[in-house]
């Protein structure tokens, strides 16, 4: 894949995953629960799959893609519990958290962590990057706020934080071990992997309680999932990962405020959400960071070898 299209895919995945977090919220606060929420989704997702692949050749190596071995099954398994982990901690900081401020929080804590973890694999720190590092950090000291922000509580920063790290990790893993295989087969086993998580603890949630929670709200709620299900599960995993083997990690986390924007459109249409003055310094500064991208030079990736 060119350089240009992994752009393109990265764009492209930021507003697909950016109706995520807004819809996920408005399904939780009208009555699911966020584990039932995720088992809904990925199996549907996974599903999907399961059905585009029968009825066409998606999942067969193109040219120039490995076939898939055991090496590659095993990495994307554990890039998809990783993602597993990310999902429960991610969508249980809505219980303390705004869609929002949640959203532009993990976007910045995931820009510093691959920045500062990439280096390690032999991918190289430029002074931009430093300087997009640096946004990043500005940015999340103004979302936090420690001088007086009532909307963030320790609980919900250690649930963010636990759910970006993961999510880093799992991206980090699909640029570094995944690269040269076919990115649907990929996508697949990830979404199926990490659907293995959120359903146990559906299931003894289920237990615990007496019985298992499968409440969705009414029409609406069911058509938000099936679009979960497809736009942000299926296709979004598509072009994440895509674009991640292209431009690599660290170009896709210092694309995400693009996500971030995204999702505070929708946050304020669906949720009436809005952030704080200072939030919104902290927005412009990971924002920033994003218009800097353009000076960058042909990314260098780090693969293994």
């Amino acid at each position: 894949m060119n350089i240009n299209r992994g752009w393109l895919m990265g764009i492209a995945t930021y507003f697909l995953m950016g109706i995520n977090p807004p819809l996920s919220k408005w399904l939780i606060d009208n009555g699911m629960s966020p584990s039932s929420l995720l088992t809904f989704r990925f199996v549907i997702g996974a599903l999907i799959f399961f059905i585009a692949f029968i009825v066409s050749n998606l999942a067969e190596p193109k040219e120039g893609e490995k076939p898939l071995d055991k090496r590659g099954f095993w990495f994307a398994t554990l890039a998809g519990l990783l993602n597993g982990i990310n999902l429960i901690t991610y969508f249980t900081s809505f219980n303390y958290l705004s869609a929002s401020l949640a959203s532009v929080m993990t976007g910045g804590i995931y820009l510093v962590a691959t920045l500062f973890l990439l280096p390690f694999l032999g991918e190289r720190l430029t002074g931009l990057k430093l300087l997009r590092l640096g946004l990043g950090l500005a940015g999340i000291y103004f979302l936090i706020n420690p001088a007086g922000n009532s909307n963030v509580n320790f609980e919900g920063i250690v649930f963010i934080t636990v759910a970006s790290l993961t999510y880093t990790l799992q991206m980090i893993v699909v640029q570094y071990y995944l690269q040269n295989y076919n990115m649907w087969r990929i996508a697949q086993i990830l979404v199926v992997s990490a659907s293995i998580l959120p359903i146990c603890y559906w299931l003894f949630l289920g237990f615990q309680d007496g019985g298992l929670n499968t409440f969705i709200p009414g029409p609406v709620g069911w058509f938000f999932v099936l679009t979960l299900a497809f736009f942000s599960t299926f296709i979004a995993r598509w072009t994440q990962f895509s674009a991640v083997t292209s431009i690599g990690s660290a170009e896709m986390a210092l694309l995400s405020p693009l996500g971030t924007a995204v999702i505070l459109i929708v946050a304020f249409f669906l949720l009436d959400e809005w952030l704080s003055p200072t939030e919104w310094l902290g927005t412009l500064f990971v924002i920033l960071g994003v218009a800097l991208a353009g000076f960058a030079p042909k990314p260098k990736l780090a693969t293994a070898t």
